[in-house]
């Protein structure tokens, strides 16, 4: 399965943990955004279009940057090797 960023969110809602669904959210619409001003410059190169795809990829960074530390370590099974 792919780690792009419907993915990202939709293993966000399943740790149960609103901070993280809310980021993931975020960055979801963020990288939206991105995308749209970024078509957008490539149409007529608007310095206002660059720098929101700026904005747009900074904020995505930024969330997915918090949700690496909000969010729970891996899974360990435990060590029945005794």
């Amino acid at each position: 399965m792919a780690n792009g960023p419907v993915d990202l969110s939709l293993r966000a809602v399943l740790t149960g943990k609103r901070p993280i669904v809310a980021l993931t959210g975020i960055a979801l619409l963020a990288i939206l955004a991105a995308w749209g001003s970024g078509a957008k410059f490539v149409g007529d190169m608007a310095n206002s279009a660059s720098l929101t795809m700026a904005m747009a990829t900074g904020a995505a960074l930024l969330c997915y940057s918090v949700v690496l530390f909000l969010a729970p370590g891996p899974l360990t099974r435990p060590n029945t090797a005794a």
